[in-house]
């Protein structure tokens, strides 16, 4: 196999960009000590490094069944060395500290917080390539893993299809791994569980718009359950999966912002379950995805909806940045500078609508005041 090189380039890269590589401990805490971390540049990395450890949860589902889903988390360190860290075991990540000691919360409150929903047989580990500016600057990244949607269980062919329960999951393991974190005493101090960032990657899409409060069609998930279109790939849902969709239970009010990587609302949600979302949301697409977003986008009333397209994009751009069908960088798109994109856009976003933070360069990012990255065009209404 020919997967470990073009791998371990991506992880040196993300090694070599760690901008507080050298610095001692005391330095990294005068720093969190001397400054305001709403000061810290949205563009630039903050002064902690990026700690890291697995952990899992067991939790009754919205059908109540008891699952268990690994649980990656990503938190700031003043450590300048910890163990390897692999993501799926082949995804090496040089910059993540395993077992690192974490740093106190520097915001008022407790640390902010933002949980991932991978994709498709997805990577939850990728996130933390573009989501470490944040840790960078204090906040805790979560990620569940999807069971049964995995990278790993699903290489190489990809083929399994997805069960109806999968839909009632996803959104479950997210609400489940931030009352893991917040409650396991993981971590040197509080989360912030009032108002929290959610962040999803192509599937994973599915997984914000249920988890912010977007409606289920009745009639779409009828028809879903009934095997009269291709949403489940396995043709059908019990009358219990049935009234979960429906029941309201999926969404989290405490999920306050969403960011939507390459991916669009679903089809269960029908023309209009949108509309109930009870967060703001951005997200951002590559070109070749723009007749689609622009139909999401013309649709969006009345949210707080903002789209980036980058041109030139793929689709792993704003997330692990190697294709899953070749296990290869982005051939029109620099690696690095996808994960710049992303981080940038992310902090800007959460940054305004969870911390209140209405800097000058913070806000200019969000109106275009502030230029990001020349391929990027950012559309809001």
């Amino acid at each position: 196999m020919r997967l470990v090189p073009a791998l371990l380039l991506l992880a040196l890269a993300a090694c070599a960009s760690d901008p507080t590589a050298g610095e001692s401990d005391s330095a990294a805490d005068a720093a969190a000590d001397a400054v305001d971390p709403l000061s810290w540049p949205v563009a630039e990395p903050g002064p902690y490094r990026l700690g890291y450890l697995l952990t899992e949860v067991t939790y009754t589902t919205a059908l109540g069944e008891s699952h268990t889903a690994p649980v990656h988390v990503w938190y700031p360190t003043n450590d300048t060395s910890g163990a390897e860290v692999r993501y799926d075991a082949i995804f090496t990540h040089e910059a993540a500290l395993g077992g690192a000691a974490p740093a106190a919360p520097v915001h008022d409150g407790g640390y902010p917080v933002m949980v991932q929903s991978h994709g498709h047989f997805g990577v939850a580990g990728a996130v933390a390539y573009w989501a470490d500016r944040l840790v960078s600057q204090g906040w805790v990244v979560i990620a569940p893993e999807h069971v049964g949607n995995t990278f790993h269980e699903g290489f190489p062919d990809f083929s399994e299809p997805s069960p109806s329960v999968h839909y009632i999951e996803r959104p479950g393991d997210v609400s489940a791994a931030l009352d893991h974190v917040a409650t396991a005493d993981l971590l040197a101090g509080p989360l912030q569980t009032d108002a929290v960032a959610l962040s999803g990657h192509s599937r994973g899409a599915y997984t914000v718009w249920a988890a912010a409060g977007a409606s289920f069609d009745p009639d779409f998930v009828a028809a879903a359950c009934a095997g009269e279109n291709t949403f489940f790939p396995t043709g059908s849902c019990t009358p219990d999966e049935q009234a979960a969709f429906l029941s309201g239970d999926l969404a989290d009010p405490r999920f306050q912002a969403s960011l939507v990587l390459d991916g669009g609302i679903r089809d269960l949600f029908g023309d209009a379950g949108h509309a109930t979302a009870h967060t703001p949301f951005m997200t951002l697409r590559k070109s070749a995805s723009d007749a689609e977003a622009q139909v999401e986008y013309d649709r969006m009333d009345p949210l707080d909806y903002t789209w980036v397209s980058v041109e030139g994009a793929c689709h792993e751009t704003f997330n692990l940045g190697v294709e899953a069908a070749t296990l290869q960088p982005c051939d029109t798109f620099e690696v690095e500078r996808g994960w710049h994109v992303t981080a940038t856009y992310a902090a800007a976003f959460f940054r305004h609508h969870l911390l209140g933070d209405d800097a000058a360069d913070t806000v200019g990012v969000l109106d275009e005041s502030v230029t990001v990255d020349a391929a990027a065009t950012l559309r809001s209404r």
